[in-house]
């Protein structure tokens, strides 16, 4: 008897607590609910909405639209490179070197190029005139100011990816060292932000 007086007493301690932790938790929601609209707070303490990440997008039923070219990879007729695979040996053993063959299959890969940056030299000479015996410089194409220098097409990609894909200049510096091994200067990204780099792509 004493036991099931004590389990008793404990049973009714508890519900009491999950009653108070009820109410505690229903006083927590509303005042989080609470707003300039249903209470007396200010308009000012609602602070600004949050915005999702992403857009959600309507439902759409599956598969591509009519007039939609479509994501998948189609072979080109014009590749870039092409390799040629020949067989060098018959299952019986016997060699196949300098047979006459016949292409029976085509396949095509797509990747990325060798990362590296294209270095151009420009040579700039000077000549005497042969009337009066003076020396004449050649000018550079307009642009190429410096003994080295970045081209057009490396501040570009680093305005892209500083501007329109948010990236920090650390971040470009990084990426850059490791994929050709050169580290550009944040001043450079910095100063090719201001001009209009963005139109090279």
């Amino acid at each position: 008897m004493q036991e099931v007086a004590s389990l008793t007493q404990r049973l009714e301690a508890a519900e009491k607590k999950i009653e108070e932790l009820q109410a505690e938790n229903q006083a927590l929601r509303s005042q989080l609910n609470s707003n300039s609209n249903n209470s007396s707070k200010s308009p000012s303490s609602d602070g600004y909405p949050k915005k999702p990440a992403f857009t959600k997008q309507q439902k759409q039923s599956k598969g591509g639209k009519t007039g939609h070219r479509g994501n998948t990879l189609q072979q080109l007729a014009v590749p870039d490179h092409v390799i040629k695979c020949f067989p060098d040996t018959c299952i019986c053993g016997h060699s196949l070197a300098n047979q006459d063959s016949g292409l029976c299959e085509k396949r095509q890969v797509f990747d990325l190029p060798q990362a590296r940056l294209e270095i151009t030299k420009y040579q700039i000479h000077k000549t005497s005139c042969p009337a009066c015996g003076g020396f004449q410089k050649a000018v550079a194409p307009e642009g190429v100011n410096d003994p080295a220098q970045y081209g057009t097409g490396v501040k570009s990609y680093a305005v892209l990816l500083n501007v329109h894909y948010k990236m920090p200049l650390k971040k470009i510096q990084m990426l850059f060292n490791d994929l050709f091994g050169y580290s550009i200067n944040e001043a450079i990204i910095y100063s090719a932000s201001g001009q209009e780099f963005l139109s090279h792509f």
